[in-house]
């Protein structure tokens, strides 16, 4: 209605947006309040100048012509406080307009009614191109017919882009925030009238407080009077999609050995319920994994597993199977670094000859990866009676030979594992306990406990290892006991079967075939057992893999095998006595018993810590993304050491030696500086050259003690330094596909976005806010050429009319009623 009047009240050449900027006043000002009594004022004066004559109208004609009368008086009072409009008179293109268009990957997806991409789209909507020009009725040439447009893509940051030439979405990230702060900040000595931002508001930042950040940026904007007007591209609905999500495989894998990849996958939209997940190296499938959503499920975990056959930096490639929309959110590049596979040193420790000994003892000594060192006691007055391995092996000295259990806690810490079958823990010495339990939580070496009338069963407290170390360090609460009586006889009701828990199905630890069902058929079939010992109670974290059939006490079944991660190490115990039935009583070219044992201890020796590690939170970075490695040194008894210097050497895979190759003659050397709140951590950041795959060797310098006490001399041949690594990780430089992560048009923050800088959001779909309405409402802003207009309302022919016609409207009526 306002532009209406002021269309009718001044001179069409003027703009409307000029009027919208403009300033009503007084030439005579009056308060709202004093100008509220003059109107009442004026309707009484009206009411009584009628009242000698009221009785001769009715009180319709009375309200009416003291409604005339008041509004002739008031247009009188107008006419005498002499109004008038102070405007700022902006020609057309004395003002800028910025004009942004995400350019990132996201715009591919064609989700829009037409069946084309969005930056199509957007690309006929601005420009309309046609033989490489821009076409007369486009919106950028109409918006150029009010404003000097600056046009500029963006994705990461924002650059000029010219209106002739098709727009592309090759970006890998799309960063808003820095997108409007470069366009401000370019424009910023120019009036600017505003930002339109023409994108799908898929904005993949790694900022921890999005969208927060934007609507910060927005009021700043809005404070500076700078409003960003959005327009939404694509489509709102969730169309059907699996979306990979970032995978993050393990550092190091061994040749020959199952290994497993962690799967997340997200489901959008109407989808099927299951999908098949498959992993590729040298265009062959490895492995495939069948998925199944459910009904309502929208994010589902799986593993892919899969042994590697070669060793070396190996490329391995992740795909859904799945025809979509968008494919590029299905699939993901790995690079894996497999290493030859090593031979596990294992410490087994028996308190006798017995079948059980004599059958693992057999199955582990035939595996080529596992270097066995076995002890047990023929007497039971002391270790000085024992049997078994009496050969030095690698990184143990002679006198370890002539002992039970390693002399030094550096022989100790040289195995991998330790198997302690029917021992007490007499059979130790306080500080030998002490010492198993920090091979575990400090060196992240592995310890298995086997059932037996010594060990887990052991009915007497000093003899249990019930009070002692150990006890913490497993992932069951042991009790004081007798196994079950060890009867033969095919009747024995303490005959019974392994039974694998919910959690051991599922584990590879326990695989003998492949599908689920035929799995659980060659766990039936294995003979029974009869003895074992009883423990209490598993502890939080533990993971039960198998129970006893019918045994049970107030916690539930007896638990037959459990494990658990503990600090660095990992810990498991088997209570059954006799698992030998497994080989004895089956056919010869039976494998069950070897494999289950095999899976079993290397599982337990896999994960010693070792003195250097290395970490990089992610296997992908993104172009010109900042990387952040981490390393952590550990002394010679496995404490966090602060004196270290650590260096890591940046080299390409293809161009890097073994790592016994001169590092510093062909690769970046980047020095980790110690962490002071985090003792032993050390950090260093930086940024890869450029895209591909990088392979990173660390290596740490720790200064070792000289012996400094009287009557000791110091060896100068002796290194005054140790020398730790090289330690190698791989991590890749490309694209990650974190733009296709979310794929619908996200209205809301375009919408908070505009809201907040004072704007308007449009859309290319939606009639109701159709992006042509961008014309009429974004205003124009002050120029060095705008000028200031005074436009005298009070004298305007139109003012004259409106009082001639109601002067003579009220004596028309008057007339009419005989008044005059």
């Amino acid at each position: 209605m306002t532009e209406w009047l002021f269309n009718i009240l001044l001179p069409t050449e003027w703009s409307n947006q000029i009027f919208t900027e403009g300033m009503f006043a007084f030439g005579y000002p009056l308060s709202g309040f004093s100008l509220l009594l003059i109107l009442i004022g004026l309707a009484g004066l009206a009411y009584f100048s009628y009242r000698p004559v009221q009785h001769r109208m009715s009180r319709f004609s009375l309200v009416l012509l003291t409604t005339l009368r008041t509004s002739i008086l008031s247009v009188l009072l107008l006419i005498l406080l002499k109004p008038f409009l102070r405007l700022h008179d902006t020609q057309p293109q004395a003002s800028y307009l910025a004009v942004l268009v995400d350019q990132s990957k996201s715009m591919q997806i064609a989700d829009l009614p037409d069946q084309g991409s969005r930056i199509e789209t957007v690309n006929q909507t601005l420009f309309n191109p046609i033989e490489s020009t821009v076409r007369q009725d486009s919106l950028y040439l109409k918006l150029q017919e009010k404003f000097k447009v600056r046009a500029f893509g963006f994705d990461r940051a924002a650059y000029p882009i010219p209106a002739q030439q098709p727009l592309s979405a090759i970006g890998w990230e799309t960063d808003l925030e820095t997108a409007i702060r470069d366009v401000a900040k370019e424009l910023q000595h120019l009036p600017l009238s505003g930002i339109v931002i023409f994108s799908d508001g898929i904005d993949q930042t790694r900022r921890q407080l999005a969208p927060q950040h934007l609507l910060k940026l927005a009021y700043q904007m809005r404070d500076r009077k700078i409003p960003i007007h959005t327009v939404g591209v694509g489509s709102e609905e969730a169309f059907p999609d699996f979306i990979l999500q970032p995978i993050k495989p393990p550092s190091i894998i061994e040749e020959d050995q199952p290994a497993r990849l962690s799967l997340t996958i997200k489901r959008s939209g109407q989808t099927a319920s299951t999908v098949n997940v498959r992993l590729i190296h040298d265009g062959r499938v490895v492995s495939r994994q069948e998925v199944n959503f459910g009904t309502d499920l929208r994010v589902k975990r799986t593993k892919l597993s899969f042994v590697p056959r070669r060793a070396g930096v190996q490329r391995y490639r992740v795909e859904i199977e799945a025809e979509e929309m968008v494919p590029q959110n299905n699939s993901q590049d790995l690079l894996l670094k497999v290493v030859p596979s090593q031979r596990l040193k294992v410490l087994y420790l028996e308190g006798g000859p017995r079948q059980e000994f004599s059958f693992l003892k057999r199955t582990l000594k035939k595996d080529p990866n596992i270097l066995l060192t076995d002890r047990y006691r023929t007497s039971n007055l002391d270790n000085q009676h024992f049997g078994g391995t009496r050969f030095s092996s690698a990184g143990t000295s002679s006198a370890s030979t002539r002992s039970f259990f390693p002399t030094t806690r550096t022989e100790l810490f040289d195995y991998d594992a330790i198997i302690i079958g029917n021992l007490s823990a007499t059979a130790f010495t306080d500080q030998q306990l002490q010492q198993i339990a920090d091979f575990v939580r400090l060196k992240g070496g592995g310890l298995l406990l086997l059932g037996g009338s010594l060990s887990l069963s052991h009915p007497y407290r000093e003899g249990s290892y019930l009070a002692t170390p150990i006890a913490s360090v497993l992932p069951v609460e042991i009790e004081l006991g007798q196994p079950l009586a060890t009867d033969y006889l095919p009747t024995s009701p303490s005959r019974f079967k392994f039974t694998l828990s919910d959690a051991g199905r599922k584990s590879p630890l326990l695989t003998f075939a492949d599908g689920a069902y035929d799995n659980l058929r060659q766990w039936y079939q294995l003979p029974d057992l009869i003895g074992y010992s009883k423990v209490k109670r598993a502890k939080a974290g533990a993971v039960v893999l198998a129970t006893h059939p019918s045994d049970r006490n107030q916690f539930g079944p007896r638990i037959l095998l459990a494990r658990h991660e503990y600090n660095r190490g990992r810990a498991m115990i088997f209570t059954p006595h006799d698992s030998w039935r497994w080989q004895m009583m089956t056919r010869k070219d039976d494998t069950r018993y070897h494999r289950f044992w095999r899976q079993v201890v290397k599982w337990v020796a896999t994960s010693p810590t070792k003195r250097l590690m290395v970490d990089l939170k992610k296997a992908t970075y993104a172009p010109d993304e900042r990387v952040e490695l981490r390393a952590t040194v550990l002394d010679s008894d496995y404490q966090l050491a602060n004196r270290a210097t650590v260096t890591a050497y940046l080299t390409r895979p293809e161009t890097a030696d073994d790592a016994n190759s001169n590092l510093q003659s062909e690769a970046q050397e980047i020095r980790l500086d110690s962490d002071l709140a985090k003792p032993g951590l050390y950090t260093a950041y930086f940024n890869p050259p450029q895209q591909g795959d990088y392979k990173v060797q660390v290596r740490a310098t720790l200064p070792v003690a000289t012996p400094s006490s009287i009557g000791e001399t110091n060896d100068r041949s002796k290194p005054s330094v140790e020398i730790l690594g090289p330690e190698v990780t791989l991590f890749t430089v490309a694209d990650a596909g974190q733009e296709f992560a979310t794929t619908p048009l996200n209205r809301k923050v375009l919408e908070q976005l505009a809201a907040a800088s004072g704007g308007r959001y449009y859309s290319l779909t939606d009639t109701d806010q159709s992006v042509t309405q961008m014309l009429k409402q974004i205003p124009l802003v002050e120029s060095a050429t705008t000028q200031l207009r005074i436009i005298y309302l009070w004298d305007l022919p139109l003012i004259l009319a409106i009082l001639i016609f109601l002067f003579g409207l009220e004596w028309i009526y008057r007339k009419k009623q005989g008044l005059v």
